[in-house]
Order: C-alpha cells, then sequence, then structure tokens
C-alpha cells in the first residue's frame, strides 16, 4: 500500500510539471491504470467472493476488504487532488 501511495504522489507531481497537455493526459492514464490494478480489480473480486460466500464469516471478511479497497481508492484520489491540478 505505502509504495502504491508513493507512486500515486510520483505520478501526480509529474502530471503538475509536465506542460503538454498530451503528457498530462498519458501520466492520468497512468494513473487510472495504477488504481485499476492495485485497487478496482481486487475489489470487484472480492465483490464476487461476498455474492458468492456461504456463511456470515466470509461476508463479514469480504465485506471488510471491500471497506478497505473503497478507502484505499479515496485515499489515492485525495492524494491525487492535492498534489495535481484540478483542470483533470
Amino acid at each position: 500500500m505505502k509504495k502504491v501511495m508513493e507512486r500515486v504522489k510520483a505520478l501526480a507531481i509529474l502530471h503538475s510539471s509536465i506542460g503538454r497537455e498530451e503528457g498530462r493526459q498519458n501520466i492520468v492514464r497512468r494513473f487510472d491504470s495504477l488504481i485499476e490494478f492495485e485497487f478496482r480489480e481486487p475489489l470487484f473480486n472480492s465483490v464476487d467472493r461476498f455474492k458468492a460466500a456461504k456463511t456470515e464469516e466470509q461476508k463479514e471478511r469480504q465485506k471488510r476488504k471491500i471497506g478497505d479497497l473503497n478507502r484505499r481508492i479515496l485515499e489515492a484520489k485525495k492524494t491525487w487532488e492535492q498534489l495535481a491540478p484540478i483542470d483533470v
């Protein structure tokens, strides 16, 4: 998690320092891909496991994972918004 957030910060700083719109869009795509790979795909997998869970214990475990992944996505977006310009 710490390395992912460091990568988010690095991408946000890079985005804010690039002048060309094409380069900035490329950085935004890299940020989106990072969030997709690190958080959204595991989130969707946890949702599927939650739906397939047979016991309350399994459901509760997946619920915690889903909440944790959602918090991480929000934290990454917040970091991005703090460090990268709002125009994107």
